[in-house]
């Protein structure tokens, strides 16, 4: 083996370490942009939810009396 060989074979280990990171370092950034994702989603539903029970209790503190009064037919027939 030539000194010349030595160094192609270096060279192409070097190579493909490099390669080998550069792709690891790209998976490693599309998983972190996908739970990014996910976690600012779920936090939106979060913040949707909080918005809605807010309204909820808004009107249960206006009018407190209203919701047994409406009849959304999901109620139990008495009698």
């Amino acid at each position: 083996m030539t000194w010349l060989s030595a160094i192609a074979s270096a060279l192409a280990v070097l190579q493909a370490l490099a390669e080998y990171l550069r792709d690891r370092k790209t998976i490693d950034d599309a998983t972190a942009a996908a739970i990014l994702k996910g976690l600012r989603e779920a936090d939106d539903a979060i913040n949707r939810a909080k918005s809605a029970r807010d309204l909820v209790r808004a009107d249960m503190a206006r009018d407190p009396d209203s919701i047994l009064r409406d009849d959304d037919g999901f109620k139990r027939r008495d009698g």
